[in-house]
């Protein structure tokens, strides 16, 4: 006689959705606008230079990421001699070049880091819009 199976229903979980790390080129174009229009001075003739930026944007944080991940600078390897030599990560040495590229695209569009960060609740935006509805209000 074969033995019926029984089954029994186990309830999967999903996986918790997380925040990614490093926003999307899309969310950082969305951002840069946001700083230019807060300044007042966004052009649709500038769209390329803020894609361009925000891909150098979307570079440099994807290497930051990479670099604090790391517990280590170098690695070793053999060389043709047979002896150990030292290199430093890849993202570790173009860190320099992809911050250069960064800076100096979000200053053709006369912005900075600190006026990127700054767009998403400003603390300091915020108490001048309470002040100014309390004065208006």
């Amino acid at each position: 006689m074969a033995k019926k199976s029984t089954k029994t229903e186990v309830a999967v979980k999903e996986p918790a959705k997380r925040k990614p790390a490093v926003p999307s080129v899309p969310e950082l174009e969305a951002k840069i606008k946001a700083a230019l229009v807060a300044q007042q001075t966004y052009s649709s003739s500038l769209d390329i230079a803020i894609a361009f930026a925000a891909g150098n944007y979307h570079t440099y944080l994807k290497t930051l990421t990479s670099i604090n991940k790391r517990a280590k600078v170098m690695y070793s390897v053999l060389t043709r001699e047979g002896s150990k030599a030292y290199k430093i990560f890849p993202d570790i040495e173009h860190l320099p070049a992809i911050s250069r590229a960064l800076k100096d695209s979000l200053k053709s569009l006369g912005l900075t880091l600190d006026t990127l960060e700054a767009v998403d609740n400003d603390p300091l935006d915020n108490l001048a819009d309470k002040v100014g509805a309390l004065l208006n209000g």
